[in-house]
């Protein structure tokens, strides 16, 4: 969700949105991940499935607008 706060994939802390590219990019589509998410108060706890990456063009057209 907006304003979500990732805080550990796979067990590992993450101090910064660069760390987090590397810890999936490997990944295969199916592969499972473990999430730590602080939102507002809470810290949640996910599993997510890695699904297939979509064409670029796709991932383009989906960019939320600035207003959003």
């Amino acid at each position: 969700r907006k304003g979500d706060i990732l805080k550990r994939i796979n067990g590992t802390q993450l101090t910064g949105a660069v760390e987090v590219v590397p810890l999936i990019s490997g990944r295969r589509p199916g592969s499972v991940l473990f999430l730590e998410v602080q939102r507002g108060e809470l810290t949640l706890k996910m599993r997510i499935q890695i699904g297939d990456r979509p064409p670029e063009a796709d991932v383009i057209n989906e960019l939320p607008d600035d207003d959003d």
